[in-house]
């Protein structure tokens, strides 16, 4: 297989450029090991230090990573997911929050505009999971379920890009949930600020919706801070 080659970008770019467009597409998997640098080589018809120069600046970029023992294997399907993870990792927790809520606000608008009736019973379901977990109070069941109800909102948004970005941002939005929800201080959660939420979104009231977000902010920052003093 060759590639075309535009004037602007290197051969070595070139090959970067095809082999996330190949993973992008679904031929490798997330998790799963590059063929080796001789069958690449051939198959896009260049030399084997082209394909080491091009594989070295993906797993620059994240999108691949090499593994000791397992080889090199793809760790995210595009360099615009990977330098996100990136920048994720890189920035302070206070600002992981800050656009957490930033995107459950969006999320709760929509959501209350154009949710589905089955996606409004998985809201009510999830929310009486919450409840039952802080009432038994059963931590690890709790963070899971409280984070898998704010998902649903967002979900319910129906809004693909939201749910992509919020989706990129889960792994830091749990470990938020988990600095919220101290293992060894009561739950700061309160079942009303949930049921207000599912109600907004069930009656399709946007503006409340949106109001029961900043809410349950509120509260959580109030006690994220009392436990800090």
């Amino acid at each position: 297989m060759s590639i075309k080659r535009p004037e602007r970008l290197s051969l070595v770019q070139q090959v970067t450029v095809e082999i996330e467009r190949l993973i992008k597409e679904g031929h490798w998997t997330v998790g799963e090991r590059i063929p080796s640098e001789t069958t690449l080589a051939a198959k896009f018809g260049v030399s084997r230090n082209t394909i080491r120069e091009a594989v070295r600046a993906l797993i620059h970029t994240g999108v691949l990573e090499a593994i000791q023992g397992s080889g090199t294997v793809i760790k995210t399907t595009s360099i615009f997911q990977a330098m996100m993870q990136k920048e994720i990792d890189r920035n302070a927790f206070t600002d992981t929050v800050n656009v957490r809520f930033a995107l459950e606000m969006e999320a709760a608008r929509l959501a209350s505009l154009y949710r589905t009736n089955e996606q409004l019973e998985q809201l009510q379901h999830q929310l009486n999971i919450c409840h039952a977990a802080s009432q038994s109070n059963n931590y690890t069941s709790f963070l899971e379920a409280d984070f898998t109800f704010h998902q649903l909102v967002v979900e319910s948004s129906n809004n693909e890009l939201l749910i992509a970005l919020y989706e990129q941002l889960a792994r830091r939005i749990k470990q938020s949930i988990v600095h919220f929800f101290l293992e060894d201080q009561p739950f700061p959660y309160k079942k009303h600020t949930h049921e207000e939420l599912v109600k907004a979104i069930r009656l399709q009231q946007p503006e409340h919706a949106v109001q029961d977000i900043i809410n349950y902010r509120s509260m959580n920052f109030s006690f994220y801070q009392m436990t800090k003093d």
